[in-house]
């Protein structure tokens, strides 16, 4: 074979492994964006992940909060009734001072601006 011929089938062959480094180039190209964006959707859906579980945590608190307070609730309605006088301290009577005539005036007054 020729120097010649060599030379070409070299070039020829250059030419083929650029055209294939240029193809691998943008498929790789192509391959990171696409990684990019599952790694975005990946953030975003351990995001609503983690606010569930914290639903979940709030609404499992609150629920066992509303458990304890039934069984609150059931054992003084299983309690016999003199325990529960006995509990209780004496109410004494509240005095309660009501002020109906400064309200009709100041009704009368909001009724005369009108």
């Amino acid at each position: 074979m020729s120097l010649w011929q060599e030379l070409e089938g070299l070039q020829k062959k250059k030419a083929t492994l650029d055209g294939q480094l240029t193809s691998i180039g943008e498929k790789a190209k192509t391959l990171e964006e696409r990684l990019r964006t599952i790694e975005e959707g990946m953030g975003i859906e351990e995001e609503r992940v983690h606010k569930l579980e914290m639903q979940l945590k709030d609404k499992q608190e609150a629920t066992d909060n509303l458990e304890s307070k039934i069984a609150e609730m059931e054992l003084i309605l299983k309690k016999p009734m003199k325990e529960l006088a006995e509990e209780e301290p004496e109410k004494q009577p509240m005095e309660v001072t009501v002020q109906t005539a400064a309200n009709d005036n100041q009704r009368q007054q909001t009724e005369e601006t009108i």
